[in-house]
């Protein structure tokens, strides 16, 4: 009884005892015992997890547990397909912007179209805990609303966006966090990085499976 099995990870403390006399009758003169441990093929699970940030609360990851796997993740928001018009820039205001037949006013509204696709690997570190570790696109922008005025009458002829660039990024994003496995439940937490700038805050929960 004790750690013996298909099951038993590697580590210390570990206890196997033997009751050798339930299996033979005495022992006389010398005697020796030997143990023998076989690498059996590592048990890997699958799991789907919600995985999201508070910029990018819609995400999923999937993957797998066990050794060194293989994971997806994917996160973005409600603004994921805002489009913009102007480009706002410290220097020049906005640029291409028609000034001989309207004028502008910032509104109060933004938008912060983010979304990312990243895939990694996870690996066992503890016994209860998995690290996860990954790269892949991301963008994060930041776009302000634009009110158009007519130099004629100042009335409101439209709503446009214009997007800040000196804030927007987009390009590389690499990510990382700890799994805490809880029997079939997964807990996430960790962290992203795009373009090297805009460190996130990621978390989620998730389901373990065979």
């Amino acid at each position: 009884m004790g750690d013996i099995g298909n099951d038993i990870k590697l580590g210390r403390n570990k206890t196997i005892i033997w009751d050798v006399f339930k299996d033979i009758g005495g022992l006389a003169g010398q005697v020796s015992f030997k143990v023998v441990a076989t690498k059996s093929l590592r048990k890997r699970d699958y799991f789907v997890s919600y995985n999201g940030s508070l910029e990018a609360p819609f995400g999923i990851q999937v993957g797998m547990l066990g050794g060194v796997s293989p994971y997806l993740s994917f996160k973005t928001n409600t603004d994921i397909n805002a489009k913009y018009d102007y480009t706002y820039d410290p220097s020049s205001l906005i640029i291409d912007y028609p000034y001989k037949a309207i004028y502008f006013i910032y509104g109060d509204q933004v938008k912060k179209p983010r979304y990312s696709l990243t895939g990694g690997l996870t690996a066992q570190v503890f016994n209860n805990a998995f690290v996860y570790i990954g790269a892949g696109y991301g963008k994060s922008l930041l776009l302000w609303e634009v009110n158009e005025y007519n130099y004629s009458d100042d009335k409101l002829a439209q709503k446009k966006w214009a997007i800040n660039n000196s804030w927007s990024v987009k390009g590389l994003e690499l990510e990382g966090g700890l799994i805490f496995p809880i029997k079939d439940v997964i807990i996430t937490a960790g962290g992203t990085l795009n373009s090297f700038r805009r460190p996130t805050l990621t978390f989620g929960i998730g389901y373990k499976f065979n």
